[in-house]
Parts: C-alpha cells; sequence; structure tokens
C-alpha cells in the first residue's frame, strides 16, 4: 500500500478497538481525526513518546478503521481548478 500526502482518510469507526492508553490506541485516534494522510504523518510524528508514522495508517487500513481514497478520486469533476495565477493584467471579472 502506497499513499500520497494528499490522499483522504475516510474513517469507518468511532473510536479504535484497540487498548485505552496505549500508543497505538492514541495512534490510531490521530489517524481518525485527520482529513489528509500528509495531515496525519505530521501529527503523527509530532509525538514527543511513542511517535507513529505511515505504519499506523497502515494499520488503521488493516483494522478496517479507515479507508484512503487517492485525492484524484476525491476531486469533483466540476471544480474549476486554475492551470495558472491570474495576473494584475488579466481581464478577471470579479
Amino acid at each position: 500500500m502506497a499513499f500520497n500526502n494528499e490522499d483522504i482518510i475516510v474513517p469507518l469507526i468511532q473510536t479504535p478497538s484497540i487498548k485505552s492508553g496505549s500508543f497505538r490506541h492514541r495512534n490510531m485516534v490521530i489517524v481518525l481525526q485527520c482529513k489528509t494522510v500528509g495531515e496525519a504523518l505530521t501529527k503523527l510524528r509530532a509525538q514527543d513518546t511513542g511517535h507513529g508514522g505511515m505504519w499506523d495508517i497502515r494499520f488503521a487500513v488493516e483494522k478496517e478503521a479507515i479507508k484512503v481514497e487517492t485525492a484524484e478520486k476525491s476531486k469533483d469533476p466540476n471544480q474549476y481548478v486554475p492551470t495558472e495565477k491570474a495576473g494584475a493584467g488579466d481581464d478577471v471579472p470579479f
């Protein structure tokens, strides 16, 4: 399982079924609260003790606590995404 930082985390459970008070439990709670893989990795690595990483995300997927969707799948096909930034001389209606 290879994930990108932009991939979306979809929680499938409310609370982890792992032993409360353990590092694994705390890390899974963090993963469940995050919207993207990159956000989860940043928060997991910031822990003082028992910091986590990609393994905790894979563990949550394996335990069916979350589902990870690729960023491309979760994009709205009707959403306008500009390819260039508008400059001061461009005729951009506001």
